[in-house]
This record gives C-alpha cells, sequence and structure tokens, in this order.
C-alpha cells in the first residue's frame, strides 16, 4: 500500500500512460525551443519540494512554483498571477465562510490527481477520447488527445478555482479585486508579454501590441460599465464578468445574442441552466434565504473564457496588422480549436452547480472532463489549511485535517479503490 502523495509523485517522475508523457515531452519541448535547459530538473526539483513540505507556506510557494512551470509550456504563465491572488486572499483570512480551505495546494493536487486517472483508468481515456472524437467528427492519435486533455486540464484544475475572488464583497476585498481588473490593462500586457523581448525587438513588439490594444478598448473595452472593484452586488459582478460582446466578431457562436451563458449548452443541459443557478445564488445565496454571493465555479468559468477570449481577440488582431509579430507572440490557446477552450471553461463553470434533477446529474460518457474534474475534486480533501475567518481558535480541535499518509491508495487490476485511514 502506498499513500497518495507517493504514488502521484512516482507517477510523475517515472510513470507510464499517454498524459504524463505528453506533460513530459511538452515541458522538454517548451525548455528545448525557448533555450531552458532546466526547465525539467526545476519542475522535479519544485514538485518534490511541494511533497516533502511540512509548513502550510512551504507548501503554497512549491506549488505556485510548480503549476507556473505548467502553464508555462502552454504560454499561460501570467495566469499564475491569478493563483497567487487567490492565494493572498485567503492566507488573510478575511473570508467569512466557516468551512472555506486552501485552494492552491488544493488545485495541484487536482491537476497530478487527474492526470494518474486518466493514464490508469482505461474507461477515463476511453470516454474523453470518444466525446472529443465525436464531437469534432474526427479520429485523433492518442498523443494528440492526451495534448488537447492536458490544455482544458490545466483550466478545470489548476485554474478552476480562481472564482474564490470574488467570494467575498466588501472594501477588505476590493485591492483583490482591482488586480483581476488590471489584467485587461496594458501595463498587463506589458508586464506579462513584453517582458521576453529586448531592446529594439522590443519596441517594436510594443508599438504593435499598444495598436490592437488601443483598437480593442476604443471598441468594446471603454463601453464597459464599471470594474469589478467598484461594485459589491453579486449580480452586477456576474454581469461584469460575463461581460465579452467581442466574442460574435471572432465569431466563435453565430447564436451569441448577447447572452454569453449560450456557449456553455450541452447535450444535456441548456443554458439557462447555468444562468438561472448563477442568478438565484447571487441574489440570495444557495439555501434561498442568505445572503447573495458569487458562485466561485461560474466566476472561474467566465473569468477564464473572458481573459482567454480577450487574448485571443489581441493576438488576431495583431495576425491581420504584422504576421511576424503574431507568430512571435502566439499562445498555445491562440492557435488551438476556441470550442476546446470554451469546454474547458465551460466544465470549470458547472463544477459546483446544485442539481435537483437526477436525470442531469454528469456521468463519465456524457462529460468525461467535468466528471473528472468534479472527481477529484472531492478526492482532494488531504493537507488543506482553513482560510476562513471564524473559529480559527477552534481549528487545532477539528479531527478532520487529513494529510496524505491518511490516504491509503490500494491498486488492482482494472481496478482503483481510494479509502481514507484515521
Amino acid at each position: 500500500m502506498n499513500n497518495i502523495n507517493n504514488v502521484l509523485i512516482n507517477h510523475i517522475i517515472s510513470g507510464g500512460g499517454p498524459a504524463i508523457t505528453e506533460l513530459r515531452n511538452s515541458i522538454l519541448k517548451y525548455s528545448l525551443i525557448n533555450n531552458k535547459k532546466n526547465l525539467y530538473d526545476k519542475f522535479l526539483l519544485f514538485l518534490n519540494s511541494f511533497f516533502e513540505a511540512r509548513t502550510d507556506i512551504r507548501r503554497i510557494i512549491y506549488a505556485q512554483k510548480v503549476a507556473e512551470i505548467l502553464l508555462e509550456t502552454r504560454d499561460m504563465k501570467e495566469l499564475t498571477q491569478v493563483r497567487k491572488i487567490v492565494a493572498d486572499l485567503e492566507m488573510s483570512h478575511i473570508i467569512e465562510y466557516k468551512s472555506h480551505r486552501d485552494h492552491t495546494a488544493h488545485t495541484l493536487y487536482l491537476f497530478l490527481l487527474g492526470v494518474w486517472l486518466y493514464d490508469t483508468i482505461p474507461l477515463i481515456r476511453e470516454s474523453y477520447t470518444s466525446k472529443l472524437e465525436t464531437q469534432f467528427k474526427t479520429e485523433y492519435s492518442e498523443w494528440y488527445v492526451a495534448h488537447i486533455f492536458l490544455l482544458q486540464w490545466y483550466y478545470a484544475s489548476l485554474l478552476h478555482d480562481i472564482g474564490y475572488i470574488f467570494s467575498e464583497l466588501n472594501s477588505n476585498t476590493i485591492e483583490y479585486r482591482r488586480k483581476i481588473d488590471n489584467l485587461f490593462d496594458f501595463k498587463w500586457l506589458e508586464s506579462e508579454v513584453l517582458s521576453e523581448f529586448e531592446d529594439k525587438e522590443k519596441k517594436w513588439m510594443r508599438d504593435i501590441l499598444f495598436k490592437a490594444y488601443q483598437k480593442f478598448k476604443k471598441q468594446y473595452w471603454n463601453k464597459i460599465p464599471y470594474k469589478t472593484y467598484q461594485s459589491n452586488n453579486p449580480i452586477e459582478i456576474i454581469e461584469r464578468i460575463g461581460y465579452m460582446p467581442w466574442i460574435y466578431e471572432i465569431s466563435l457562436h453565430k447564436g451569441y445574442k448577447n447572452d454569453i451563458y449560450v456557449l456553455f449548452n450541452s447535450n444535456n443541459r441548456e443554458a439557462n441552466e447555468l444562468k438561472s443557478f448563477a442568478y438565484k445564488v447571487a441574489k440570495s445565496g444557495y439555501d434561498k434565504k442568505g445572503k447573495g454571493i458569487v458562485d466561485h465555479a461560474i466566476a472561474s468559468g467566465l473569468l477564464l473564457l473572458q481573459y482567454s477570449t480577450y487574448w485571443f481577440w489581441i493576438i488576431h488582431a495583431i495576425k491581420h496588422m504584422e504576421f511576424k509579430a503574431f507568430k512571435m507572440l502566439t499562445r498555445s490557446f491562440s492557435t488551438s480549436n476556441i470550442d476546446i477552450i470554451i469546454d474547458a471553461c465551460r466544465d470549470t463553470a458547472y463544477h459546483n452547480i446544485q442539481l435537483k434533477n437526477t436525470d442531469k446529474k454528469f456521468n463519465l460518457e456524457e462529460d468525461p472532463l467535468l466528471f473528472l474534474e468534479i472527481l477529484c475534486d472531492e478526492l482532494s480533501i488531504w493537507e488543506r489549511f482553513s482560510a476562513s475567518k471564524k473559529n480559527l481558535l477552534d481549528s487545532w480541535q477539528e479531527n478532520t485535517f487529513l494529510e496524505s499518509t491518511d490516504i491509503i491508495v490500494h491498486l488492482k487490476p482494472n481496478i482503483i479503490g481510494t479509502c481514507a485511514q484515521f
């Protein structure tokens, strides 16, 4: 028997399977192309430090370092800063919800757990492959399917809880929301995109990027009614992060009609289901009697879609202006089928929805990515510190705080069972 951390790190270092093979290759390939020779060694070093951490602070620090390398290989490194905003918010202990816990180490555990399950359980891979090939009416190689799975899994695991930034809407959280609003300022593009260029090339690239940004700002962003830090109203926050009229222009969905939730349709449920849930929670909370709040899952899905399509718009505006600059700035999600990104954001938005109708519950066959996301989210319960403002003095008395050594994994032919021993 092995505890869960030993199982996960052994799989990352020496395990087999399409997802982990593609993950290793993507880091090695990225390091070769970008002349970062020691990136894979650094990844393993940080990962080992993460697993060996004996304090929450050290665990969070190395969770961030590992996540940064993972996201960097898909040119999404700047989103590590969004994860940091969540970590800062939780470390400040200003969240009122009594049971709120860490989401920085948790989401990395979730990512690693999902990669292991994808590689270990054939049914998960088969269901994911079938859904992908049915959707795009094409047969794909095992390598390509793993490539797409990892891209979507970054969204559905490492980034799927960034919506907690909007969990508390009061004067204490304004600074955190202001940082989110800054994602759409040109200074953000300068600091996160232009930092890799030097001298004349940097100036040339800045001029092109600035022209594209100014076009976007004039056409769309100047029309936004307010920023998230200017409102403490959950409904207004939901509407603000759901504001992305540029989607129709880049032809992501012809039937958009100013309702972003249409993009989150699926075979088993309609957009109004998620939209109705979002507004009910924003109006009166989960019990329909309490204080309205922003559902973190819906907020995560909307914010990820908003930022991803914003960058998609910017980069393709540059493509029409200067193709050389486009090639130098191209991000992985800029060259991917945008429907793949939409699906990942959709599954992120759905992962916390409360469904009374059992006929509409998520299953592996119809929603493989979302099924895996919810499964790993529920399983990843170990080594999570309390991030709540309330009852901090009582937390040491609780017997529900699990460490990795409490989670024992049994492996049997074609069957995986996970049990917690206390």
